[in-house]
């Protein structure tokens, strides 16, 4: 795998164009960016490049502030010419070299961690059947965690490889991120409107299977990664 820190133009003059502030505003045109830098991609009907909707486990990403910046985890290497080689302007400096990460983990390991992540469940009323809702109290959320840990046989897949424990471990509800998405076939002022709720969760966990672990790690936690939300950082 391959770590990337983009830096973001966002600073300047208040009163002149901040394009990298404004790109940052909409994390579906962020994600769409960064497509680019990856095979993942298709073409529309003038031959553009446009990212693929189901692509999303290519890559995980994350937008983080002060200084502005953000950060990439891929399974294969990027080629970030291809997404900034025609803006420049978005970008406060070239990117350096993506750093190979060979993820590498042991049983009853201890790490420091980092995730933005979008905690939701499955609606069962019949009025809302398979809407995803949000969680709202910290109980809540902290629960959403822990499941995503807990090393079960889940349709014959082991989930999460790791635990949490509630007395170090933060929760920090950081509101709604709201983005816009136009689909195939829609005009250019016909866009959708999606609000997801932000949690950063921030502590230390154990790994307990490290092998379910890594995969975690490789295709992050929960829903919204097209939206910046599920990478997994990492420290000893």
């Amino acid at each position: 795998m391959y770590l990337s820190v983009l830096k973001v133009n966002a600073e300047g003059n208040p009163n002149l164009p901040r394009h990298g502030r404004d790109w940052l505003k909409n994390p579906y045109e962020v994600h769409q960016r960064l497509c680019l830098a990856f095979p993942a991609f298709k073409r529309d009907d003038k031959g553009n490049r446009i990212a693929r909707e189901d692509d999303d486990a290519n890559f995980l990403y994350r937008i983080e502030g002060l200084p502005a910046r953000v950060i990439v985890l891929s399974r294969s290497q990027p080629n970030w010419q291809n997404a900034f080689g025609n803006a420049l302007y978005l970008l406060k400096e070239w990117p350096e070299n993506a750093v190979l990460f060979i993820p590498s983990f042991s049983i009853n390991q201890k790490l420091r961690f980092r995730l933005l992540a979008n905690p939701t469940f499955r609606a069962k009323d019949e009025r809302f059947l398979g809407k995803r809702c949000s969680l709202n109290t910290d109980g809540e959320r902290f629960q959403w965690l822990e499941k995503k840990g807990v090393s079960l046989e889940t349709n014959g897949h082991k989930r999460g490889g790791f635990s949490v424990f509630a007395d170090n471990t933060t929760i920090d509800a950081r509101g709604s991120i709201v983005s816009w998405r136009r689909k195939d076939g829609e005009t250019k002022d016909d866009k959708r409107k999606m609000i997801f709720d932000a949690v950063l969760f921030e502590g230390t966990l154990t790994v307990t299977d490290p092998v379910a672990f890594a995969n975690t790690v490789a295709s992050g936690i929960g829903s919204g990664k097209a939206f910046g939300f599920g990478l997994l950082s990492l420290a000893r």
